[in-house]
């Protein structure tokens, strides 16, 4: 039992180290999983990593056994939903000039449009300067008429966004989370990775054509001999 103890003792500390450095975790998101990761190594009532829905429920009471304090919680799940966001304008302008390069103005306020892959349904912004507003027109209206004519549906792109305490608590039961606090929603892959965060590739072989490549997590803790994973 006390080897257990030592064992979650560090794992919390872990697990709160990763969350204060993760740049996406936002404030709520780190105040509810600062209270998880206690409960889950310090608190014997709701102590084990195999949590459920009906778990996280009783968290959101036990923090502040009020209806508005659950609520709260509710919210910050709810903006962890993984899901997909459009990436930001670059406002560069992306028009061919004489030469044949592109104008690359940056500029505030002009045109541009958002086209959509039919092959992973990701999306990227067409920005246009207000010098070349005519040419994002005219490409605008060309992608128009080649997306029309399509019949197979788009796909429904990876999540870009979200899922940051998945990240964290992986062994959490995230979808039904997920849907509890968003009905309707439907998991398009894993949860997003850290874009700042390198990863250890591991190639076995000789290096000839295909020999296995391994992704494995950015940090591995050996504790007792068996590897945890951060």
């Amino acid at each position: 039992m006390a080897e257990r103890r030592g064992a979650d003792a560090v794992t919390f500390d872990l697990r709160v180290t990763a969350l204060y450095g993760d740049p996406e975790m936002t404030t709520g998101g780190l105040q509810f999983g600062l209270a998880l990761a206690w409960v889950m190594y310090h608190d014997p009532s709701m102590s084990g990593e195999a949590w459920t829905v009906t778990d996280v429920a009783a968290l959101a009471v036990k923090i502040g056994n009020q209806e508005a304090r659950r609520q709260w919680v509710i919210r910050i799940l709810r903006a962890d939903v993984p899901r997909y966001r459009v990436p930001n304008s670059p406002r560069r302008c992306r028009a061919l000039t004489g030469n044949g390069r592109a104008c690359d103005t940056n500029f505030t306020h002009g045109f541009h449009y958002i086209a959509w892959s039919w092959v992973d349904g990701t999306a990227t912004v067409h920005d246009y300067c207000p010098r070349h507003r005519e040419n994002g027109i005219h490409a605008r209206a060309e992608y128009l008429r080649t997306v029309t004519g399509f019949r197979k549906a788009r796909p429904t792109p990876a999540a870009n966004s979200g899922g940051v305490l998945a990240r964290h608590f992986p062994t959490v039961d995230w979808n039904i989370i997920y849907r509890w606090v968003s009905p309707g929603w439907k998991p398009t892959g894993p949860p997003p990775e850290r874009s700042d965060v390198p990863h250890l590739t591991l190639v076995t072989g000789d290096g000839e054509t295909g020999d296995e490549i391994r992704i494995r997590p950015a940090l591995v803790v050996v504790l007792n001999q068996k590897e945890h994973w951060v």
